[in-house]
């Protein structure tokens, strides 16, 4: 029944959607509302502009719109002190391209910074969390804001150490990064002046954040670590504050973590840290050959194993194999290549010994 009413919901979203753009060119106010959101017609929202909206039990959501350019870098902000701001991104035919809860910090959303595709009209959902969540809930009553800016991407490379400001009127940095395919990075963003927030996003096409955070760096700082390049592509890197209106210093550092060369056969000793959250092996495989990847911890570590492809695409992942420990045995490769390791705690700070072993699994052909 649950599932039933969220499609319904969908194609009510749809429905209102189609209904904003429809009412964009008619010159008159704003019609009676439907039964579940605001429609407001007229002149779309111009980057910059701050708008004051509410929610009400008659219209638990506003829509609004705004028209974008094809490589325009925005991000759409909602903040309210009375509602947990949901929003979501749509395009003209009522299709959701991008959602956000919390990505402002504070239980305020923001989606973005994003690129966009094409030229064209975009509609934007303002709603409160608990309107999308629950069938149950009260509804969220309250007052909000929200803008859509325009941002420019500075371009940079890795490894780097990059400094900033972020001030009252500009809450958000941005950066372009290059990436390549199956590179393993390092990503710290520290500040003495405000609690680091870090979001990594794919440029290239709308989709939600492929890696946030907010205090893995201890002192509040973020850390991401590690991450591991999807795809050969444009990514961009977010700097911003996990408070409202953060501002101060900030420095943010990318480093290339290295890889030790691991042996069939071979068993090497390691030991995770704060400052050595995950470890990389890489080993020369060949086609139709059969492995084994064995992780043993001590002190009641909890690690994850994952094996990557010459193409960067993950093979396999394990978490508690045995016991705590994971392992992989009998994977085929696909292909002749370098293959890489990385061994990792399953909860991001845990520390401890343990050993990795890889070998020929005996199916080997």
């Amino acid at each position: 029944m649950l599932a039933s009413k969220r499609r319904i919901r969908q194609r009510l979203w749809r429905l209102w959607a189609a209904l904003a753009i429809a009412l964009l060119a008619a010159p008159a106010p704003a019609q009676e509302a439907t039964e579940e959101a605001t429609v407001a017609p007229g002149e779309p929202l111009a980057y910059g502009e701050v708008v004051q909206g509410q929610l009400t039990e008659e219209n638990p959501a506003v829509l609004y719109h705004f028209a974008g350019e094809a490589g325009d870098i925005v991000a759409i902000t909602m903040r309210s002190d009375q509602v947990d701001p949901y929003l979501r991104l749509m395009d003209t035919a009522g299709n959701v391209l991008v959602f956000d809860d919390d990505g402002a910090g504070d239980l305020d959303a923001r989606i973005g910074p994003v690129v966009l595709p094409e030229d064209g009209l975009y509609v934007i959902v303002a709603s409160s969390f608990e309107a999308i969540v629950s069938e149950q809930a009260e509804i969220e009553t309250g007052r909000f804001e929200l803008d859509v800016t325009l941002y420019e991407a500075l371009p940079i490379g890795y490894p780097g150490e990059f400094e900033g400001v972020l001030g009252r009127d500009e809450a958000l940095k941005v950066y372009w990064l290059e990436g390549e395919t199956g590179d393993i990075l390092r990503l710290s963003l520290e500040s003495d002046d405000f609690d680091p927030l870090l979001v990594i996003s794919e440029a290239d096409h709308l989709a939600q954040p492929v890696a946030r955070d907010d205090d893995s760096g201890g002192d509040l700082n973020a850390l991401i670590v590690p991450f591991v390049v999807p795809a050969s592509r444009p990514y961009l890197l977010t700097v911003t504050g996990y408070r409202r209106y953060n501002t101060g210093a900030y420095r943010l550092r990318i480093e290339v973590l290295e890889a030790q060369a691991l042996a069939f056969g071979e068993t090497v000793e390691t030991t995770l840290s704060s400052e050595q959250q995950a470890v990389i092996y890489t080993f020369e495989g060949r086609a139709n050959e059969r492995v084994d990847i064995v992780v043993e911890a001590a002190d009641r570590l909890d690690t994850t194993l994952t094996l990557f492809g010459p193409d960067g695409e993950q093979l396999a992942f394990s978490d508690d194999a045995n016991g705590l420990n994971p392992e992989v045995r009998g994977q085929p490769l696909p292909e002749d290549g370098t293959y890489r390791i990385l061994v990792q705690p399953f909860r991001r700070g845990s520390t401890g010994a343990l050993t990795v072993t890889l070998s020929l699994s005996r199916e080997s052909s």
